[in-house]
């Protein structure tokens, strides 16, 4: 036992309405030893879920968000060790008539327009890929870069780990490669790359349906020119 003392209720008590549940504070943070604890109730003989004090607490989770951009890539094999077992897969949308060889979607049997699109992050639960939805991400990257660099180490566990780049930076550019990519030789942005409809569940690798690009558009050549 490191702590003892008394939780206070919260709101005096009150209980809040969309939970219904009462809450209580207790206030342990004059604990500082690094190490592994948790909160017990004597009384009933309940515990809270074990937790760590620490100085770099949020390590764990800085680099778990960062890696969530790996996992995005398209065109990219997820292999261990890189990849958690539960999240390997081969690398997606690199067949025929897919991101290596996407048509133009209002001129779809013109083989003169197909464009190699290959590569950036998907999207979202989708794998489309979008230029003026990559600006918000690449933007505040970038910026949390600019304010805080010595967070961000070459060791974050990406197949980049290691080449003596910050692993965020090496992130930042498989997406900014891609936006290069879909910079039409006058200067214009295309918009995105994807399917027509949503394909069902599953590996994005097993996806075998073709992909198409949305030409150039204004929102997104702005967004390319921000980005870069």
């Amino acid at each position: 036992m490191v702590h003892t003392g008394k939780p206070e209720p919260w709101n005096s008590g009150k209980v809040q309405p969309s939970s219904g549940d009462q809450g209580w504070w207790f206030d342990f943070s004059g604990v500082r030893t690094p190490g592994r604890y948790e909160v017990v109730d004597a009384e009933r003989g309940a515990a809270s879920t074990p937790f760590e004090i620490a100085p770099d607490i949020y390590r764990k989770v800085l680099r778990s968000a960062t890696r969530m951009f790996f996992y995005q890539r398209s065109g990219f094999a997820k292999r261990e060790p890189h990849a958690q077992a539960c999240w390997t897969d081969d690398a997606a949308y690199l067949g025929p008539g897919q991101d290596a060889q996407a048509y133009d979607v209002t001129d779809r049997g013109n083989a003169s327009k197909v464009r190699d699109l290959r590569g950036g992050w998907f999207d979202a639960g989708d794998t489309n890929k979008y230029v003026t939805f990559a600006a918000t991400a690449v933007h505040q990257l970038l910026l949390a870069y600019e304010n805080s660099p010595a967070v961000f180490t070459d060791d974050f566990g990406i197949p980049e780990s290691g080449n003596g780049v910050p692993d965020l930076l090496d992130e930042v550019r498989w997406e900014t490669d891609w936006i290069k990519r879909m910079q039409f030789e006058h200067g214009g942005l295309a918009l995105k790359v994807g399917a027509i409809k949503y394909p069902a569940g599953g590996a994005p690798s097993k996806d075998r349906g073709a992909r198409f690009y949305v030409p150039e558009c204004t929102s997104a050549t702005i967004a390319g020119a921000g980005i870069m």
